[in-house]
């Protein structure tokens, strides 16, 4: 029995083709699995430890980590440098940062972003050839990436306050339901009550209630066209706010939040549980 052999040209390019497709296989494993890890990291690095030592909790992440020079930093990290420690980290555009004891900040340097940090306690220097910035949270509140407080109206807890023509844009952002469930706020500055505002999506004919975790309500208010409002709480304290429609239409809520003392270990722990949303009140 006589076997045909294959014509010569016909057997390379069948060669040819196979290592082809063996080579884009290789070249989409590659992609993938960089990707892949892309995604898990949150994107590409956007700073490094330049000296010291910091613990670094990634987003996503369930736990702080202490890392030291030339450990990459990436895109909301949460950072907290210790007592007696410091640390220098360089941003991929040159900008570097001396953090000093005692500070928790997070980073949230994105593309046209000018303010890399959000600090919640402690204090952050710029580091430049020519001078040295100081970025810190005190009364006046300097910390990166936050506006200055509003004058504190008087009254007593549970007071409906009165709006400003102008109200502060920081919560109150367009359809956007504010406190979001399950919400921590940390109260910096030693008080012992503080401001909360609330906005829903929509103006609703209704009322909303605040009640804390006795079930005693603590502020009632009728609205009809408003779409926010603002109530001063006592710390230490979680609440359940909701709007009930005097139309027998949808409502809002009910929703819980919590009111604290600021503690930068309670944060710590707090931001350990993924489903907790963390709000800073100076």
């Amino acid at each position: 029995m006589t076997v045909q052999k294959k014509p010569l040209i016909l057997r390379v390019g069948t060669d040819i083709l196979l290592f082809v497709l063996a080579s884009l296989c290789f070249a989409l494993f590659i992609r993938n699995s960089i990707s892949a890890r892309t995604s898990a990291e949150g994107g590409l690095p956007i700073a490094q430890v330049q000296s010291g030592s910091l613990e670094r909790k990634r987003s996503g992440m369930v736990s702080f980590i202490e890392v030291t020079k030339g450990a990459p930093l990436f895109n909301r990290d949460a950072i907290w440098v210790g007592e007696g420690k410091s640390a220098d980290i360089l941003f991929e555009d040159g900008t570097e940062l001396k953090i000093l004891e005692k500070t928790f900040l997070v980073l949230r340097k994105q593309g046209g972003v000018e303010k890399p940090v959000q600090v919640f306690t402690g204090e952050v220097r710029v580091k430049s050839t020519s001078q040295t910035s100081v970025l810190e949270i005190d009364e006046k509140q300097k910390a990166v990436g936050k506006h200055s407080p509003e004058p504190q109206p008087s009254g007593g807890l549970g007071d409906v306050l009165p709006m400003p023509v102008n109200p502060s844009p920081e919560p109150l952002v367009d359809n956007q339901l504010y406190p979001r469930p399950n919400t921590i706020f940390f109260v910096s500055g030693g008080k012992s009550e503080t401001i909360v505002t609330f906005s829903w999506p929509e103006p609703i004919d209704g009322i909303l209630t605040v009640r804390n975790e006795s079930q005693k309500e603590v502020a009632r208010i009728n609205i009809k066209t408003e779409k926010f409002a603002k109530v001063r709480l006592a710390l230490r304290h979680a609440y359940t706010w909701q709007i009930i429609n005097k139309l027998d239409g949808p409502g809002v809520g009910p929703h819980r939040f919590e009111v604290f003392p600021f503690d930068p270990k309670v944060l710590k722990k707090t931001m350990e549980n993924p489903s907790q949303q963390i709000e800073l009140i100076n």
